[in-house]
């Protein structure tokens, strides 16, 4: 890629040096990126990439296939935050001869979806009712906590039944 642009180095994948670096070699086929694309499918339990095709990758993944808004807005963020992360870690390695392991690189997407979900009010009919989807937000270590307001009468808080929260629980494992 940087060829293309009049920068000369080899032309090797910088994660691995295993093939040439392509766009699809490195948000797809790169042993990193398909690493982390196991890890999203291990916690939702599906898939919506197609092995080779990005393009194919993100009109499937446009699809909604679950009941809760919540994990549908979830799952609609994880391609762009995933070649996000892919892209940046390989910039890293390519200009400032660092990386980061691939247990770092998933908990930096973890908290990047987290962080984005947490800018927004969830409706308690927005959270998962089905068991299934209970898991999948477990398998993020995500819960979610009704938001505490303050009274404007009084010092005391209260909790409103109907804005929750995202909170991300990092486990060790």
């Amino acid at each position: 890629m940087l060829q293309k642009r009049g920068f000369t180095r080899p032309s090797r994948c910088p994660n691995y040096n295993l093939n040439v670096e392509t766009a699809l070699h490195l948000m797809d086929t790169c042993p990193l990126a398909t690493q982390l694309w196991e890890k999203i499918y291990q916690c939702n339990r599906r898939s919506g990439k197609c092995q080779g095709d990005i393009a194919e990758t993100i009109i499937n993944w446009s699809k909604q296939p679950f009941q809760s808004s919540l994990l549908n807005t979830l799952w609609n963020l994880i391609p762009s935050f995933l070649y996000w992360i892919l892209w940046k870690e390989r910039n890293n390695r390519v200009f400032n001869n660092t990386s980061k392991p691939i247990d770092l690189l998933w908990l930096h997407l973890k908290q990047n979806l987290q962080e984005t979900l947490a800018m927004r009010q969830w409706q308690l009919m927005d959270l998962p009712e089905l068991p299934q989807e209970h898991l999948i937000l477990k398998a993020w270590n995500m819960e979610f906590a009704p938001l505490v307001h303050k009274n404007s009468s009084s010092s005391t808080s209260s909790t409103s039944p109907l804005n929750w929260s995202p909170l991300l629980l990092i486990r060790s494992n």
